[in-house]
């Protein structure tokens, strides 16, 4: 189950060897995917392209949004490699895709037709990062024949008038062994997030477009730390486990100082069996659970809108969204639901979740901030829910 594209007020899922498509909070449109490995989506006027690769094929399903039906399904591409990850810059008709065995990133016009040439990537990352129109990331390595090392590089390359370019290459730190790209498009600088996978480090670095050394970066020493993302220009989420508690911080990159936080503490938490009038305690009846070293924290965001508002939910309880508004001091506000939620509406008025005992979607309508926060009892008129299956 994942989101695979959100746009305005379109949200499409996949689920069970289904897509399903959203507009707003109802379903719109559910057909039976293609078995692939990974989707990409593009949504343009009336017209929605869904993109997906399985072994050594990319084919694409174009959805007429204003009748509501597939138009037709066409294969993109074939090749003699087996396809690890791919992207499309759409506007231009590009397909980039991994071959893992030889290292390198393929890359195809297919308007034109036309097979652009490769590049060598780092051996242990594959991931391509598209910003903009006619630009895209990768991790590759230089290697210096004088000293016979290598250096692992962030390179970013740029698409004009159908020929490709490098348009900047920042060189990471050496003694880390992974790294990601986070971008956000509120925003003009993104984050690369350096790890090791040796020792609990975290490096942080801002860039600017086409800069090849960061104008801030910062290491976290201090434990199991992660970054989950940005919630305003200079303020990042982090999160980390100490003695078997989650901590989630709000980390101010100008001071460098944590400016709040919130621990969840999971016999506390999840012990209570109904829920305050203000929303301070959670309706849930399971029993306390132990978060392991590095609990899992996946952040639902919520389209276009402000970040004020921390969605997010742990492997541990799949069946509770948290909420927190760390600017303003606000306790964490725990929601029970039928299901695992695994996206959020646009506005973040609904949310979309799998339920229990049943292989398809349902969307919920959230309780407003001054309402209980149990979906699975709740029978107000506010909540609706939409099934498919």
């Amino acid at each position: 189950m994942s989101v695979v594209a959100r746009k305005k007020e379109w949200l499409l899922c996949y689920t069970d060897k289904r897509l399903v498509l959203f507009k707003d909070d109802e379903i719109f449109l559910e057909w039976e995917a293609q078995p692939c490995k990974t989707y990409r989506c593009h949504i343009a006027d009336d017209e929605m392209k869904v993109v997906g690769s399985r072994r050594n094929t990319i084919t694409c399903d174009y959805i007429n949004l204003k009748e509501g039906k597939i138009d037709r399904r066409e294969r993109l591409l074939e090749v003699n490699f087996e396809i690890t990850n791919f992207e499309v810059i759409f506007c231009l008709g590009w397909l980039l895709c991994c071959d893992n065995v030889s290292g390198a990133l393929h890359m195809f016009d297919s308007m034109r037709g036309q097979y652009k040439g490769l590049l060598r990537l780092n051996s242990t990352q594959d991931d391509i990062y598209v910003c903009g129109n006619n630009r895209f990331q990768v991790f590759c390595n230089n290697f210096n024949y004088d000293t016979l090392t290598g250096q692992v590089c962030l390179n970013t390359y740029e698409i004009v008038k159908n020929e490709i370019s490098l348009a900047s290459s920042a060189a990471l730190d050496s003694g880390f062994t992974e790294f990601c790209v986070v971008h956000d498009k509120r925003f003009t600088h993104f984050a690369v997030v350096s790890t090791c996978q040796y020792e609990k480090l975290l490096h942080l670095q801002l860039f600017l477009p086409n800069a090849s050394v960061p104008f801030y970066e910062h290491a976290f020493l201090d434990g199991d730390v992660r970054f989950l993302g940005f919630l305003e220009p200079f303020s990042v989420l982090l999160a980390s486990t100490v003695r078997e508690k989650l901590r989630l911080e709000l980390f101010n990159i100008l001071d460098g100082h944590v400016t709040n936080s919130i621990r969840v503490c999971p016999s506390n938490v999840m012990s209570f069996d109904r829920l305050s009038s203000n929303g301070d305690v959670i309706s849930a009846n399971f029993s306390p659970m132990t978060i392991s070293s590095g609990p899992e924290v996946h952040i639902l965001h919520a389209g276009n809108t402000n970040q004020e508002t921390v969605h997010f939910t742990m492997a541990h309880s799949s069946c509770i969204l948290y909420t927190w508004q760390p600017k303003n001091h606000g306790k964490l506000r725990p929601l029970r639901l039928p299901g695992s939620p695994i996206a959020l509406t646009e506005g973040a008025d609904s949310v979309v979740f799998v339920p229990e005992r049943a292989p398809s979607l349902c969307c919920a309508r959230l309780p407003r901030m001054d309402q209980p926060h149990d979906l699975a009892s709740q029978g107000s008129n506010d909540t609706t829910i939409h099934e498919t299956g």
